[in-house]
């Protein structure tokens, strides 16, 4: 195809990831793992100790809802799947490093 970034609109420099001949929008940074995000489909996604994340929940026409970064059990998250609170889950490093 042999286009670059600029040939479609893009600012190669601000809005791109440029690896040799291949590129994408910047938008897309992160889309190999949903950003770390973790959908739950089943008892299977739950972690199997207590975590620092954040909550989310998709609703079908509204977009979604992001909760709030707090601590939480296996049980807490499970709980707020069943009740339909809970669609979605990310991990918090609780031990960020320091630089």
């Amino acid at each position: 195809m042999n286009l670059s970034p600029k040939d479609l609109g893009f600012d190669e420099v601000t809005e791109c990831e440029v690896h040799c001949e291949f590129w994408r929008p910047i938008q897309l940074k992160g889309i190999e793992n949903n950003n770390e995000w973790i959908k739950i489909e089943s008892l299977d996604s739950f972690p199997q100790k207590t975590i620092l994340c954040i909550t989310c929940i998709f609703l079908e026409g509204t977009g979604y809802q992001i909760g709030s970064s707090r601590t939480r059990t296996p049980d807490d998250l499970l709980r707020m799947w069943q009740n339909a609170e809970l669609t979605h889950y990310k991990v918090i490093d609780s031990n960020p490093p320091i630089y």
